[in-house]
């Protein structure tokens, strides 16, 4: 925006003074440029040109504003330029933002984290402010046919991308336990792991019609085979060590009693 008309300029003597004269009663020389920032991020220029302003007889001056701060995004704050002589400062972040299918738009504090269509978003502090990082879901190893094996079922987490097996209560499964084992006057010098078969297998009570009555089926927690171990226990009587065999299981599930 100009100020004054833009015409023919008077014969020189006409000129009052080499000069513009600003608003607030400042001068200007021509060529040279005022700038003023203010809390609101609007750049105010005011140039003095070399055109002569036909009332006034001073040189005239061209002022101009911009908005600096309208360029900010929402997860951003303006800050002013640290040199003087520029307009316009720069947008730093200060959260992030995630755009939804409907178009709409949030934000996150630095620190926050979500997982979307099986990606990880982290919104991470870095020098120039928050940044959105993104990574794939890592799932942990799982074998759906195993778990159903072992009695437990499916299930899902981190919003279905990964799966785990889910067990309510405990399974027929091979379990080690610590004991001292005895035999007459002969014990072990320490406790020894012993390995078991321990947890729960399903039962049922069903209603037959041909008897008129229910039917009851029931599993117990049984070794799939056996494996012999020697044990060395003292023997207190003749103060002698001795070799003692028993026998483990190699593995272990739910058989019919």
């Amino acid at each position: 925006m100009w100020i004054g008309c833009d015409v023919t300029p008077p014969p020189p003597s006409a000129v009052k003074a080499s000069v513009c004269l600003s608003k607030d009663g400042g001068i200007l020389r021509p060529g040279q440029t005022i700038i003023e920032h203010t809390a609101e991020g609007v750049c105010h220029t005011a140039h003095c040109t070399s055109l002569i302003d036909p009332v006034s007889r001073y040189h005239q001056i061209n002022v101009s504003s911009l908005r600096c701060a309208a360029r900010c995004q929402p997860n951003q704050v303006y800050e002013p330029p640290r040199d003087v002589p520029r307009c316009c400062g720069h947008c730093r972040n200060v959260s992030c933002t995630q755009t939804l299918l409907n178009g709409t738009l949030l934000t996150h504090r630095p620190g926050s984290s979500w997982i979307a269509k099986c990606l990880r978003y982290d919104c991470t502090n870095t020098s120039v402010g928050p940044i959105l990082m993104t990574s794939a879901i890592n799932c942990p190893p799982f074998n759906e046919t195993e778990c159903i094996k072992m009695g437990g079922y499916v299930v899902s987490f981190l919003d279905g991308c990964c799966k785990t097996c889910k067990e309510d209560g405990k399974f027929c499964k091979r379990v080690t336990v610590r004991m001292t084992i005895r035999k007459n006057d002969c014990r072990s010098n320490t406790p020894v792991n012993i390995v078991s078969c321990d947890g729960k297998c399903p039962s049922a009570s069903i209603y037959n019609y041909n008897i008129n009555t229910y039917a009851r089926f029931c599993k117990c927690c049984r070794e799939l085979g056996l494996q012999r171990r020697v044990v060395q226990l003292y023997c207190t009587g003749n103060s002698t060590w001795v070799n003692y065999s028993i026998q483990e299981p190699t593995d272990c599930s739910c058989q019919w009693s």
